[in-house]
């Protein structure tokens, strides 16, 4: 059986019937681990006639563990060795080399996203503080990755792989969980971290926004379902939108007197059998009367002036208001914190000539 052995990897080379003639070359994801942690899982090599060991399995780690040690002085690191099987019986035998170094990349099937997360979630959390920080700088994860991975969980599988493969950190994986009650969350985000990533600058300034859109929103349809689980506890109907094609009876206590020509309001009104609501753009009572002629009331008398096209016009972009004012206050904070992060920098940086826009 061939013996697990030290080797320095600069004497590593990649073999050239390694099976694996693409992608070969190690991410960013790999090299961390590799620089805080080393390579935990033995390579298989074996000698060639220069002195030098050909990789069959494990190039990428092997790769990675030599960008490690060309830093490591730098970084303050340990200069360390590489765990390998050395197999001497392989010298010659070219096709079996091929052979095994097929049947380690062809059966290898990554981790489902859940599992990882979970994984990630259960180490970090049974950690000391020191060994945290190692841990969370080997995965590539901030300080408060076990909680991220923890509200990431919430997420269907299906919605894990496409935030995955869409590019979502951990974090961001998180944040999508927090407004997945929201309409569209995971579309909106995708294209924020899309337009983030074209810009080429490195920032987050269209997924931050996107993520302030996204809570306000949430909160807006929160203070709505207070309003109407309110109403709902008082014993009030809560009357629904009408199309305007439809002809609706219910009206106004403002626009409404008692038989006598008094005026109606909510505490007068409450005994009626139709007292009811309907709640304004911004979630407030507008007490109503489900049918008023039912009930003996009378409408106020008042010019007639039918609803014109002005009036439509008037409504709409009263809505618009309402919806800029919000986005508005939602982009406030985020934009706040943008330009508390460029003035503690140590140096300016400033976004690639390619990616500038014009705005207007």
């Amino acid at each position: 059986m061939p013996q697990i052995v030290q080797l320095d990897p600069a004497l590593l080379v990649r073999d050239t019937f390694n099976a694996r003639e693409h992608d070969t070359e190690p991410d960013e994801k790999l090299i961390a681990p590799v620089k805080e942690l080393g390579v935990e899982e033995p390579i298989s090599v074996r000698p060639l006639p220069d002195g030098t060991y050909g990789v069959f399995k494990g190039w990428r780690r092997a790769q990675a563990a030599q960008a490690a040690n060309a830093s490591a002085e730098q970084d303050g690191r340990p200069v360390r060795l590489v765990n390998a099987y050395v197999r001497e019986d392989l010298v010659g035998r070219d096709g079996w080399t091929r052979l095994l170094s097929l049947v380690e990349n062809d059966h290898r099937e990554s981790m489902s996203e859940r599992d990882t997360l979970r994984a990630q979630e259960l180490a970090l959390i049974d950690m000391s503080d020191v060994d945290r920080r190692t841990a969370a700088k080997a995965l590539g994860v901030g300080r408060n990755a076990a909680k991220h991975a923890k509200a990431a969980q919430k997420l269907n599988d299906a919605t894990l792989r496409r935030a995955a493969a869409g590019g979502m950190d951990l974090e961001q994986t998180a944040q999508l969980a927090e407004v997945e009650d929201v309409q569209g969350p995971e579309n909106r985000l995708l294209r924020a971290l899309q337009r983030d990533h074209e810009e080429g600058y490195g920032g987050r300034g269209h997924w931050d926004q996107e993520m302030a859109l996204l809570r306000a929103e949430q909160s807006d349809a929160k203070a709505r379902a207070e309003a109407e689980q309110k109403l709902k506890t008082a014993g009030i109907p809560l009357l629904a939108p009408v199309p305007s094609w439809h002809k609706d009876p219910s009206q106004p206590l403002t626009e409404l007197t008692t038989g006598l020509g008094n005026p109606l309001t909510e505490n007068n009104h409450r005994d009626c059998p139709g007292h009811s609501a309907r709640l304004d753009d911004e979630h407030k009572p507008v007490w109503c009367c489900a049918d008023p002629a039912e009930h003996s009331h009378k409408v106020r008398p008042k010019p007639k002036k039918p609803r014109t096209e002005q009036d439509e016009k008037a409504a709409e972009e009263r809505r618009r208001v309402i919806a800029c004012n919000r986005a508005w206050k939602a982009a406030a904070k985020p934009r706040q914190d943008f330009v508390t992060r460029l003035v503690r920098m140590k140096t300016c940086r400033t976004r690639p000539a390619s990616s500038r826009r014009r705005s207007c």
